[in-house]
C-alpha cells in the first residue's frame, strides 16, 4: 500500500495491489506449504523497496536508515535466497534510479551522494544482521553440504541459455532444453 501510494496513485490502487501482493499465488502456496520462512522475507520486500527508493530519489538518510534496518530484518529471516532477490533488485533500482537522475540533472555532487546513501544500507543492514551471518558463516565448513561438489550442487539449475527467458518467460516452452 505504501508504496503503490508513495509512486503517486490512489489509496485504492495501494489497497488493491496490497491485497494482490498479500494473495497472490506464490505467497499462498507458500503458506500452504508450510514455507514460513519464504514468507519471512517476501514480506518486507515492498517496504525495502520503498525506502530504499526513497533514500536514493530524495537523499533522505532517514530512509537509507530505515532501509538498511528492514533489509537487516530479510536478512535475518531466515531464506537467504529470497533475500538475495531483494537485494539484487534494490540495487538495480538503485542504479537506474541514480543515472536516471544524473543524465536529468547533470549534478556529480548528488551522484556521489546517491551512491554514498546506497552504501549506508547496505551496511547497517548487513551490519544489524552480521549477528547472525557471522557464526552461520562459520559453521558452514560443518555443514553436510560443504561435503558436495559443485556438479551435484547444479543438478537442479537452469542451463545458463535459460537466462533469457527471465526476459521471455515462453520462450524455452517450445525451444531450447
Amino acid at each position: 500500500y505504501l508504496l503503490i501510494v508513495f509512486y503517486g496513485l490512489s489509496p485504492q490502487a495501494g489497497l488493491l495491489s496490497g491485497l494482490t501482493y498479500m494473495l497472490c499465488g506464490p505467497q499462498v502456496t507458500h503458506m500452504w506449504a508450510g514455507h514460513l520462512t519464504v514468507l519471512c522475507v517476501v514480506a518486507w520486500a515492498p517496504l525495502l523497496v520503498l525506502f530504499y527508493d526513497r533514500a536514493v530519489t530524495k537523499l533522505c538518510l532517514t530512509s537509507a536508515g530505515l532501509a538498511g534496518v528492514v533489509l537487516s530484518m530479510q536478512l535475518l529471516a531466515g531464506y537467504p535466497q529470497c533475500a538475495l532477490y531483494a537485494i539484487h533488485t534494490v540495487s538495480f533500482l538503485g542504479l537506474c534510479r541514480t543515472v536516471s537522475l544524473f543524465l536529468k540533472e547533470r549534478n556529480r555532487k548528488d551522484l556521489a551522494a546517491r551512491f554514498g546513501i546506497q552504501a549506508v544500507i547496505f551496511s547497517i543492514g548487513f551490519g544489524l544482521a552480521a549477528i547472525q551471518l557471522f557464526p552461520a558463516a562459520e559453521f558452514v565448513p560443518y555443514s553436510v553440504r560443504s561435503q558436495t561438489s559443485y556438479e551435484w550442487s547444479g543438478t537442479h539449475s537452469l542451463p545458463p541459455e535459460n537466462l533469457f527467458s527471465y526476459v521471455v518467460p515462453e520462450f524455452f516452452a517450445y525451444w531450447g532444453r
